[in-house]
């Protein structure tokens, strides 16, 4: 009897309706049944909860935020949804090992929650379950975890995660938006999808390789991933949505996947470190401002089937003085101008490089008329394949006996071209040069000495230019 009265005084305060002051529950067989659960609206005063509690029902403690509770107990298996909903001043530092059911909601708003770790036991967290709760410093979901609802981590800055569930299959929209101290270094290959927002803001998320498993990347999915390294995206890929990679200022260089036929509004917008966009050939259009502000791209070679080229999808990328058309299967429609805003295209110093074939149809078309003067004969195009890695830049339209000064301890012994299809190199002077193109000056080399690159290109003979170091 002494233990049924102290559950009946337990129960009765978890049965009362917050701030109402009700009556409680009294029925003995009820009483047995809140064993097993603590009900809706369970009361900010309690301290403890009793052993053998499975659940925490829907808004237990909604709002509750005085509540200080400091444990729960492992028997629990499931805490409902919104259970512990902006309850700032909950003091649980660790939870159930026996918890699988993360519900929506169930922490959110927990401001001082200061969990380091989730038991090995959960498999769902769901919607915004743990939503702007800045102190979590989890660093593993285990791979217990099948399912991670949206905004589940959401505005958790100091989450500082670097191993994440095998077992999921996607990240949903907004799952670790603002998360700017995740750590993760790599995605499991089971991932098909990656949601609208998804890692949007995540400064320190230094990915260098998406899943083979991807097939669809959401709006802004990686936008202000500052520290973003990828190179590839996979073959898988069917569809990047709008600013996926707006301000990744970490991307460099970028091979585009053979399914892409769009690159949407906004893709690489701001991506100011980027030097090298590898297109194929199934690309069609090229959506508005898709590639503005890349401040570094100093040539782009467009794919032959490429069908439009919207509003400044390159404007304002500032070094950017060559476009190149290998080949060409039809003209592609300039919609305006502005494409190439604020580029040295624009100002007339840039050039267009086209089969000659194709010139005089390029000079006569809707918008490229305007370049009209700069529309050259790919023929003209030297060394076009070849980029060099330094301080420098090659001239703005490359001529045969090219000299670049460059300053010896500028670039550390090194330089760097990059062989392509269709080009073969050879060096002659106080270095060498490796299969793939990397240049390593002699110890003996001095200043003033020249080094010779030949290339043997599918559209030239023999093309030089001299390196003076």
């Amino acid at each position: 009897m002494r233990e049924n009265y102290k559950l009946y005084k337990l129960v009765k305060t978890f049965g009362k309706q917050k701030g109402e002051g009700g009556n409680g529950v009294q029925d003995d067989e009820l009483i047995r049944s809140y064993m097993s659960l603590v009900d809706d609206s369970a009361g900010e005063n309690c301290t403890k909860l009793p052993e053998g509690l499975t659940s925490i029902r829907d808004r237990a403690f909604y709002e509750c935020t005085n509540l200080k509770l400091a444990k729960l107990p492992d028997s629990i298996t499931k805490i409902g949804w919104n259970a512990f909903y902006n309850c700032p001043n909950l003091q649980i530092t660790k939870l159930p090992k026996n918890l699988t059911t993360i519900d929506e909601q169930a922490f959110y708003k927990c401001t001082n929650l200061k969990l380091t770790e989730l038991p090995s036991a959960v498999t769902s967290i769901g919607f915004s379950a743990f939503a702007d709760c800045p102190e979590l410093t989890i660093t593993e979901i285990p791979n217990s975890v099948t399912y991670l609802g949206a905004k589940a981590f959401m505005n958790c800055t100091n989450l500082k995660l670097n191993k994440c569930s095998k077992s999921i299959t996607s990240i949903e929209n907004s799952t670790f938006e603002n998360c700017s101290n995740l750590e993760l270094t790599e995605l499991s290959d089971n991932i098909t999808y990656i949601g609208i927002r998804a890692f949007y803001n995540c400064a320190n998320l230094a990915l260098t390789k998406l899943p083979n498993s991807l097939t669809i990347i959401g709006e802004s999915a990686f936008a202000g991933c500052v520290n973003l390294n990828l190179t590839k995206l996979p073959n898988s890929l069917i569809k990047i949505g709008e600013s996926t990679f707006s301000n990744c200022k970490g991307l460099k260089t970028i091979e585009l996947p053979e399914n892409i036929t769009v690159i949407n509004r906004s893709t690489f917008h701001g991506c100011s470190n980027l030097t090298s966009v590898k297109f194929l050939d199934s690309l069609n259009i090229i959506e508005a401002y898709a590639f503005r502000y890349c401040e570094k791209l100093e040539t782009v070679k467009l794919p032959k089937n490429l069908m439009y080229i919207y509003d400044y999808v390159f404007g304002d990328c500032s070094n950017l003085s060559k476009i190149i058309f290998l080949d060409v299967e039809t003209i592609p429609a300039l919609i305006n101008i502005s494409a190439f805003s604020n580029t040295p295209i624009a100002d007339g110093n840039g050039c267009i490089f086209v089969p000659s074939e194709w010139i005089e149809s390029f000079k006569s078309a809707s918008n490229w008329s305007v370049y009209a003067d700069q529309i050259r004969d790919l023929s003209e195009l030297h060394l076009s394949s070849i980029n060099i890695v330094s301080s420098d830049t090659l001239n703005k339209c490359m001529t045969n006996n090219i000299q670049i000064s460059v300053k010896y301890n500028e670039i550390q012994n090194e330089l760097y071209y990059k062989e392509e299809e269709g080009y073969t190199l050879s060096i002659n002077g106080n270095a060498t040069i490796d299969e793939n193109g990397l240049i390593t000056l002699n110890e003996d080399a001095q200043i003033g000495d020249i080094i010779t690159i030949t290339a043997v290109s599918t559209y030239n003979n023999d093309l030089m230019s001299t390196k003076e170091i």
